[in-house]
């Protein structure tokens, strides 16, 4: 039951931080910064859980992630939805294969991940929508992966914090194959 309530407590937790820096990248983060471009803390969020946690935690967290994210963005929901599960899968792909802990690695993830969250959207709006992107803006999709790599490691740390107050223990590959 203790468990059970620790777990509920970690997802309440993480849902509503993922929910509120949505919010804040949404809405304030262009009142401070007048257009300047922000960080993809969606993916931040769905790197974290998908190398910390085990295949099913993972998956809903990244479901929760995706209800927050939804309501904050314009991009259509079905794709939003593939983007967001094929990080995941790639993330769990790669942490398979190669993984060490620190913030280090969730830094080269979130680098890669933002790169190839950019070019999923990109392949999906060509496959699935008959007005796909007109132009590429690369100077602010840089500028985007740049500062979410910039962040990761902060980032790193306070999903870490959530983990630890609400009694959360990291799922590391390692610990599995021992």
């Amino acid at each position: 039951m203790r468990e059970n309530r620790a777990l509920y407590l970690n997802l309440f937790v993480h849902f509503s931080f993922i929910f509120l820096l949505t919010a804040a990248q949404c809405g304030l983060w262009f009142k401070l910064f007048n257009g300047f471009p922000a960080p993809f803390f969606w993916i931040l969020y769905l790197c974290y859980v998908s190398l910390y946690r085990e295949n099913e935690e993972a998956f809903i967290l990244g479901a929760l992630g995706y209800l927050a994210v939804m309501s904050f963005t314009i991009i259509p929901h079905g794709t939003l939805f593939l983007i967001g599960f094929s990080v995941c899968l790639f993330c769990h792909y790669i942490k398979d294969r190669i993984f060490w802990p620190g913030p280090s690695y969730y830094l080269l993830i979130v680098l890669i991940s933002s790169f190839s969250s950019f070019v999923i959207y990109y392949l999906l709006t060509i496959i699935f929508e008959e007005t796909h992107l007109p132009q590429v803006r690369w100077l602010y999709l840089f500028l985007q992966i740049f500062l979410s790599t910039l962040v990761a490691p902060v980032f790193y740390f306070i999903y870490m914090f959530i983990d630890r107050i609400s009694g959360k223990e990291q799922s590391l590959p390692m610990e599995e194959t021992l």
